[in-house]
């Protein structure tokens, strides 16, 4: 107990030890480090042991610790190698100002850990008289890149689509091909192409292949939605969510697939403006019938070739054809040795024949050879090919096959089979066990086996994650043939109400969630089953308004959280318009209504909404209610520049939180209060209230609000003069958003660290947090954002480039009148003395000229000029310091890098392997003190290598 640690777990020969502080632990380490290098082992043998350090809030279940920061540590550790001893980014930010003697810290950058979300920065500790010299970290990212995607692993090879393959690689290749589409019948394999064809092209594209399923998307509005949902873009002003994607897509390297779009046919037009502006996008989308585009080149996926059934040919002959390949293949997945042979061959043509080589029928038939030969599947599918469903006889021929198959696979279900498989078609996006027991209406069956048995008959996929609950799903033609059958038996309407029910209570379960220890773990939950909330919100329009608005404000931190601020408002609105609803729950949607149009900067709607919802809850004598309508008028007063009125607002609300010791929410009011009273330059009551807002963060879990009031401790440190203690606390904010995936505050952040390094005299590290900011503020489609991270750059400028900082200040005082909000005091006030010096610099004609040439540019325009001088801020501040701690090596790779090379073409320019280049990278990151090429990029451009080479 000498270093306060206490032993947790252990796993074969690894040990997992808590400690009270970082410090101790990092004491621990070395010491036991020490240990180890200095212990006479027998045989000259050394042992070498790999440590990790983190810090972060795990969870206790059954006298362990459990939960993401575990997976981190373990991650970390596993990188490692014998001897050397890494630290996480929270870590670092601890102990980094008081490290023992005799040990230094090197920044290892950003590494990619298998089943972690997000990069992890990276840290080693050197210990004076031990090595300090190791291999790279063994981390995603020491593999040779590969672009991001979000393509799903495959389980089977494709068969018989070389042909296809080879037309759609050309076709990509083209530089003028900008859309192709795959188009055919249902059955026909389009999805499963796309995917093994975007595979193939994965390498292509420099920044990424993404699929998005459009298959659950029934409104052709919310095309960019599901884009943006897929890319991570998160909705943080009023700006539509084309926009936002158009802007995240400009200047990037990437293949979009849509799958499915014949269910948005009239939202066309949305992915011509998409190529329109963005310049190197490519797409591949999958439809029924062509996008009739201008741009698009159309791609036909026949059914798989089958054999002349008049010409007699071996069953060697017969097994090359692509449509007995696939039969096989999937045979094999039920019954594994099973062959084709002579004596079987002709009736597995015959099948294929049958079935028109539509590939999903071939998947459905073959996938009941466990039970059935091939000769008797062909006696008792024959008949049933006729099937036509009355007044469709002018449906397709391969629809009616396709059809035939999916009824022919129904009839030979149990009835109780065949009732579980109709509840299932409600699910859009697949739903899970828990779900389907929920929902499904079935007496005397177990739901598990059900499904199990449907999986055996092919008529289900499942999707299994590493460490997460499996899910189930229908093919979008299966699901519309068991949705049929629903409705044709009657039991739609109770089935869907079912479904509403179910996802309404998981959504009002979740909602208390959504600030605690299970953030992130509940919002991926309802991230997951966006699909089937959409599908019940859409069915209670019609059918259950109450059910939808409560549905709907049970979302209202989703909606935020998950930047879906357009949509929640939309469809809280609707439902407001018309549900009779009890007083109590049009309360709390007008509440959530108004919190998200505040959100977007509509502050008069978000008034009017905040006070109805006041006074019912008054009218109710509702306490937390009222508090909870406070707090959005609050709020909306401190982002309206009323801080006194914001103050009272907050302080009535907080009064009511603490009466009814509700904690999350004296957590959320004792924050939101803290800035006020930071606003009003009362640093005594802001520091008070932010301790006690960090303190109650801690203990309720919610490392959201750990971050919050972090960053707010720094703001009282800063105003108060002690910019040295305030960086740590902005440092260890910004690990724990990182860790979250905050991108919402990480700019704020940044914007914070930019202003602390600047006050400190360090201009390139100033200029590359601000660049930072204002980069991921543009990503976010946050007006206000984007116009504070102007307002830094310019105070940045201020001094050295006072008519670049003028035109800038321009262009965000552009940005806040077409918002309708203005800056909170403080922030103004700062402002204004940072931008000083530029505004006595230059004559009074030319702060007007300049003012007004920035409140004409455009965003994009706005943004490339506010990027561009702080890149010459930074480089001229490089220039007056000579001396480079790089290597010529290292200055030739960055060089390189700075031109856009990957290491695979800086080992091919250079003739070394990649690896030696990645090693190359990792020193210069850790001398450098930089986390991305980016940042290499700016100081290469700093320090004038590009010129010199």
């Amino acid at each position: 107990m000498q270093w306060n640690g206490h032993e947790v777990d252990t796993q074969g020969d690894a040990f997992f030890v808590s400690f009270s502080r970082a410090s101790d632990a990092i004491a621990c380490a070395m010491a036991t480090q020490r240990a180890l290098a200095s212990h006479d082992w027998p045989d000259g043998v050394a042992v070498r042991v790999r440590m990790a350090l983190h810090t972060g809030e795990p969870m206790i279940s059954d006298a362990k610790y459990v939960g993401m920061d575990v997976h981190v540590a373990a991650r970390i550790a596993s990188a490692g190698h014998g001897g050397q001893v890494l630290l996480s980014q929270s870590t670092q930010s601890l102990v980094r100002d008081d490290l023992p003697p005799g040990a230094t810290l090197r920044d290892l950058g950003p590494h990619e850990l298998k089943d972690i979300r997000l990069p992890q920065q990276i840290f080693q500790l050197d210990m004076a008289g031990l090595p300090t010299d190791f291999p790279a970290l063994r981390t995603l990212a020491s593999a040779p890149h590969i672009p991001p995607h979000n393509l799903p692993a495959r389980a089977t090879a494709l068969v018989g689509r070389e042909r296809e393959l080879e037309t759609i690689r050309e076709l990509m290749l083209e530089p003028e091909t900008r859309l192709v589409t795959l188009t055919g019948t249902g059955g026909a394999g389009k999805t499963r192409l796309a995917l093994e064809a975007a595979a193939a092209l994965l390498a292509g594209f420099r920044d990424g292949v993404f699929v998005v399923d459009l298959s659950s998307v029934a409104d052709p509005g919310l095309i960019a939605s599901a884009i943006a949902q897929v890319l991570g873009l998160r909705e943080t002003g009023a700006d539509p969510a084309l926009e936002s994607v158009k802007r995240f897509l400009k200047s990037r390297q990437v293949l979009l697939v849509l799958d499915n779009f014949e269910h948005v046919l009239p939202g066309a037009a949305h992915v011509v403006d998409l190529i329109a502006s963005c310049p190197r996008l490519k797409v591949l989308a999958t439809s029924r019938e062509p996008l009739h585009l201008q741009p698009e080149r159309d791609v036909p996926v026949h059914p798989l070739a089958v054999p002349d059934l008049r010409r007699p040919q071996a069953a060697a002959a017969l097994g090359e054809w692509p449509s007995l390949a696939l039969f096989v293949q999937r045979a094999r997945m039920a019954q594994p040795d099973f062959m084709l042979n002579e004596q079987n061959a002709r009736s597995v043509a015959e099948i294929c024949v049958r079935l028109d080589g539509l590939p999903l029928a071939i998947e459905l038939v073959a996938a009941r050879i466990r039970v059935l030969t091939p000769a008797a599947i062909l006696a008792r599918l024959d008949p049933q090919l006729t099937f036509v469903r009355s007044g469709e006889k002018d449906f397709p021929r391969r629809h009616r096959t396709l059809e035939a198959t999916i009824d022919w696979s129904y009839k030979l279900l149990s009835s109780k089979e065949q009732t579980l498989f109709r509840g299932l078609a409600v699910f859009a996006g697949g739903w899970t066990l828990e779900a389907a027991e929920a929902v499904s209406d079935v007496n005397e069956l177990n739901v598990l086996d059900g499904i199990d048995a449907l999986l055996d008959k092919s008529l289900l996929w499942r999707d299994t994650q590493p460490e997460a609950e499996p899910r189930f799903g229908m093919l979008e033609t299966v699901r519309a043939f068991a949705r049929h059958q629903l409705e044709a038996e009657g039991e739609l309407e109770t089935t869907c109400r079912r479904h509403a029910a179910h996802f309404l209570t998981v959504a009002e379960r979740l909602d208390s969630e959504l600030l605690g220890p299970r953030q992130t773990a509940s919002l991926d939950v309802l991230e997951r089953e966006l699909d089937n909330v959409r599908a019940a919100l859409e069915w209670s329009e019609d059918a259950d308004r109450v059910t939808g608005l409560r549905l709907a404000s049970a979302l209202w931190l989703f909606w935020f959280l998950r930047g879906r601020l357009s949509e929640g408002r939309g469809r809280l609105e609707g439902f407001l318009a018309t549900a009779e609803a009890s007083r109590n729950a049009r309360a709390k949607a007008l509440f959530a209504a108004g919190f998200l149009a505040q959100s977007q900067g509509d502050y008069d709607a978000a008034l009017a909404m905040h006070q109805e919802s006041a006074a019912i809850y008054r009218e109710l004598g509702d306490r937390a209610g009222i508090g909870l309508a406070l707090f959005g008028l609050g709020r909306v007063a401190y982002e309206q520049g009323k801080p006194g009125a914001a103050r009272e607002l907050l302080d009535e609300s907080l009064t009511i939180a603490r009466e009814i010791k509700d904690e999350t929410a004296i957590g959320l009011r004792v924050t939101s209060l803290a800035n006020a009273a930071l606003d009003a330059s009362d640093l005594a009551r802001a520091r008070a209230l932010f301790d006690e807002g960090l303190s109650r963060w801690r203990r309720l879990g919610g490392r959201q609000g750990v971050a919050y009031a972090l960053s707010g401790l720094g703001d009282v440190l800063r105003a108060e003069g002690d910019v040295a203690a305030a960086r740590p606390l902005y440092e260890e904010a910004l690990a724990i958003q990182r860790g979250l995936g905050d991108r919402a505050n990480i700019p704020i952040t940044l914007r914070r660290l930019g202003f602390v390094t600047l006050e400190q005299g360090d201009i390139p590290a100033a200029s590359a947090y601000l660049e930072e900011a204002l980069i991921l503020s543009e990503g976010l489609a946050s007006r206000s954002g984007l116009a504070t991270s102007l307002e830094a750059v310019a105070a940045l400028a201020a001094k050295t480039r006072p008519s670049e900082a003028i035109r800038l200040a321009g262009a965000a005082a552009a940005l806040r009148d077409a918002r309708g909000a203005a800056a909170p005091a403080s922030w103004r006030t700062e402002i204004a003395q940072r931008l000083a010096p530029a505004l006595r610099a230059v004559s009074r004609g030319a702060r007007l000229a300049g003012w007004a040439e920035g409140r004409s540019m455009t965003t994009e325009n706005a943004v490339a000029c506010a990027t561009t001088t702080a890149r010459a801020i930074a480089s001229e501040a490089a220039s007056r310091t000579d001396v480079t701690p790089l290597t010529p090596r290292e200055r030739e790779i960055v060089a390189l890098v700075a031109q856009g090379l990957t290491s695979r073409q800086i080992a091919e320019e250079l003739v070394v392997t990649e690896r030696t280049v990645d090693t190359h990278l990792e020193h210069v990151r850790g001398k450098l003190g930089v986390r991305s090429r980016a940042q290499i990029t700016a100081w290469a451009a700093a320090s004038g290598i590009l010129a010199q080479r």
